[in-house]
């Protein structure tokens, strides 16, 4: 009868240090998930800005630039000074200055790959 105790005893403990090794595994499961999706959510803002930032033209320099030079020897083609492409690149660094955006969603993201 004695040796059936011990037996219950020790299936007891094993059985307890069997579900603390459940537990901690888990513990570490779900921290390890959770780092991952703080990490893909801070990608997810970073890919948000650079698409933001490559919404104007890629060539921006060089294209105020032509239309400066049009502008100057007073071309047909450079009537006005480029002030909207200068204007919505000021905006667009202020907002990106600002503060991270959210990112609205992977289409964006997508189009940018």
């Amino acid at each position: 009868m004695r040796r059936s105790e011990a037996h219950r005893s020790l299936d007891g403990k094993l059985r307890r240090l069997l579900w603390s090794m459940l537990l901690l595994v888990c513990v570490i499961l779900v921290a390890t998930l959770a780092i991952l999706l703080l990490h893909n959510h801070q990608y997810s803002i970073v890919t948000a800005n650079i698409v933001r930032a490559s919404q104007f033209n890629q060539n921006f320099k060089e294209d105020v630039d032509l239309k400066m030079y049009y502008y100057v020897i007073d071309s047909t083609y450079g009537e006005t000074l480029p002030l909207q492409e200068v204007d919505e690149a000021t905006a667009l660094a202020q907002e990106l200055l600002a503060g991270p955006a959210e990112p609205e969603g992977h289409h964006e993201r997508d189009q940018s790959l």
